[in-house]
């Protein structure tokens, strides 16, 4: 009693006639109002009749419930729609009166077997209808052997409950027409049956902190396994209250930054919900308090640590030091930096003004030779737990060289920013050179940095945007003194521009081992301790050049006792841990990106006298490596 496909498809091309008597969305079909009300259509085949020859079509059911776009039925008629990948593209030129000329239509056949009232059909397009009234659905009614047509709302889901009435008996096959009218071009990513709620979850860029400390939450691996997240709503201290959306974006967004400003223990909760208006949430713990760190001794030796510089290395905190006249090196063990490594003996000779960084995916060094030329020494392996013996990057000639090194990987190869003076002379010049390849087989002296009518000391080599930048403290007399910087006017550090003056006062210490030039909201920044009002103090560059300068800000105001501090960047955040005099060492987080204003310090290591400084971030949270003058010897901090 089966006909053959071809007899089918064309006595089926009637179908789309019937379906601008779509009604509203709903159980109950209706009439729409408007143009296609007023088209006279033939009556289509019954779906009894239908279903027949729907029956061989085995593929229409290997996906019971879920249909992309472009799994339509082949027995069911098509017109002005095309497969585009997954999905159906449908190309209605529709006016009304026009009847089923330019409307553009297509059939899908589902399974009910197994699934439970009340029956619900969702459509998700990549292209969606603008207004009301475009797309209409015919759902093939086996209760009384007819079509029932609904408009589909701009929300994509109709229910055309119960499922009595539209799963074939016994088959429990439901056959559905999706039609296209007026002139808009859509574009179909799937059709549905029922709906799977979506999956919340999210993480978080840290779980720890302290006041001040912006978290960032990203929600990008919730998922819809059968359509698309609608809506992200955020309720970021887990109390209840959801941030509403903004009109501008009305499914909000799955990224959100939030600023935990007092102590506390948050639960910070995403709800999801998908196109089908089904939702799902999640939530996670952030604890904020006030001075939860730990401090313990690295290297008890006395006058370890002297000169210190902390890096992050193979994902572990690492720390480079002088003790007496040896160079010394320890890394973590593990990722929150409770265990160690034995001490390495790096040069046995000397290892004045260590500066450590990660150069092609290994550590190395630069500091001042005994003989006070510059050396370099790079790491065997990863983690640093083998080294070979250091070389000399450059010798000497006139004056002894290599003070206060600064070290930074450009593009792929050591760069070396050091002070070359006469030992008793305050100030030098500052010279930058660069290594030929990553172990530092060969340098070339690549420029003087400073002008020729000052002297510069204590220089701080970083990348700002991808460019070497380097500030340095320069002064035409030793009572008078600024800050200037310099940048590079390629990635490689060959060529440099003009420096500029950021920061004048009649008395500034800045930081040591590089830890004073940082980035701060896509630009250059620096730190500086002016004794003329003993604060720590922060300035910003006005443009990516680092041409121009913002006025700068007080970061804290410890008394006169303060010589060392430490910049980092955690979270987006500048942060500085500095010298508190007698008060030990203090740490202090802005409370914006770009540094203009700052939060409280908190005390990290009361009983310290810190006399060298280097701060990095391990698992999004601050942590120090110092030297303590009260104990004499190198320590280490972390929050926890």
């Amino acid at each position: 009693m089966l006909q053959s496909l071809l007899q089918w498809t064309c006595r089926c091309a009637a179908l789309l006639l019937a379906l601008l008597l779509c009604g509203c969305g709903g159980a109950t079909p209706q009439r729409p109002g408007g143009g296609p009300d007023a088209v006279v259509f033939p009556s289509l085949e019954s779906p009894d009749s239908a279903l027949q020859r729907i029956l061989r079509e085995v593929s229409d059911v290997d996906e019971p419930l879920f249909k992309s776009g472009s799994a339509d039925s082949a027995s069911l008629p098509r017109q002005s729609c095309s497969e585009y990948g997954n999905r159906m593209n449908f190309y209605p030129d529709w006016t009304p009166g026009g009847g089923l000329a330019g409307t553009a239509y297509c059939g899908y056949v589902f399974d009910l077997t197994g699934y439970a009232d009340p029956v619900q059909l969702t459509c998700a397009f990549a292209t969606a209808p603008d207004k009301a009234k475009q797309v209409y659905l015919g759902v093939a009614n086996f209760a009384r052997n007819a079509w029932d047509w609904f408009e589909l709302p701009l929300c994509g889901t109709v229910d055309p409950a119960p499922k009595s009435h539209y799963a074939s008996s016994p088959d429990t096959l439901m056959l559905v027409m999706l039609v296209c009218i007026g002139s808009k071009q859509l574009q179909l990513a799937n059709i549905r049956v029922g709906n799977t709620a979506p999956t919340a979850s999210f993480t978080a860029s840290t779980s720890l902190g302290i006041p001040g400390t912006i978290v960032t939450f990203d929600a990008s691996a919730s998922n819809d396994p059968d359509g698309t997240i609608y809506s992200y709503k955020w309720d970021p201290e887990g109390d209840g209250t959801y941030l509403p959306l903004p009109p501008f974006n009305p499914h909000g967004s799955a990224t959100l930054a939030k600023t935990y400003s007092q102590p506390g223990t948050y639960h910070p909760t995403l709800k999801v919900t998908d196109d089908s208006g089904a939702s799902d949430t999640t939530s996670a713990t952030v604890k904020i308090s006030l001075g939860n760190f730990y401090s313990g001794t690295l290297d008890a030796e006395t006058w370890a640590g002297g000169y210190c510089s902390a890096a992050l290395v193979n994902g572990r905190a690492a720390v480079a030091y002088m003790r007496n006249e040896e160079l010394r090196y320890m890394h973590a063990l593990d990722a929150e930096a409770l265990n160690w490594s034995d001490v390495k003996v790096i040069d046995p000779d000397c290892g004045g003004y260590p500066d450590l960084a990660v150069i092609a995916g290994r550590p190395a060094i630069a500091y001042q030779s005994g003989a006070r030329d510059l050396a370099f020494v790079r790491a065997s392996t990863a983690s640093g737990s083998s080294w070979p013996a250091p070389s000399i990057a450059y010798y000497k000639t006139s004056i002894p060289i290599g003070y206060y090194p600064t070290l930074a990987e450009a593009n792929g190869v050591p760069l070396i920013v050091y002070i070359g003076k006469d030992v008793m002379d305050w100030g030098g010049i500052v010279w930058c050179v660069r290594a030929v390849d990553e172990v530092g087989s060969l340098w070339l002296n690549v420029a003087t940095l400073n002008p020729v009518s000052t002297q510069g000391d204590e220089p701080a080599l970083g990348l700002i945007a991808g460019m070497p930048v380097v500030s340095y403290m320069a002064s035409t007399a030793q009572s008078t003194k600024e800050v200037q910087v310099v940048r590079a006017s390629d990635s490689t550090g060959e060529g440099w521009l003009n420096p500029a003056v950021t920061a004048v006062a009649d008395s500034i210490y800045p930081f040591a081992n590089g830890s004073a030039l940082i980035e701060a909201s896509g630009r250059a920044a620096v730190g500086f301790i002016d004794t003329v009002d003993d604060t720590v103090r922060f300035a910003r560059a006005s443009d990516i050049e680092a041409t121009g300068w913002n006025a700068s800000v007080t970061v804290a105001d410890p008394g006169d006792n303060c010589h060392a501090s430490a910049f980092c960047n955690i979270n987006g955040l500048p942060c500085c841990a500095y010298d508190g005099g007698s008060a030990g060492l203090y740490y202090v987080i802005a409370t914006t990106p770009s540094g203009s204003s700052w939060n409280p310090p908190l005390p990290v290591d009361a009983s310290a006298d810190p006399g060298f400084i280097s701060l990095i971030a391990i698992n999004g949270l601050p942590a120090f490596a110092y030297y303590d003058g009260t104990a004499d010897c190198l320590k280490f901090a972390i929050y926890n």
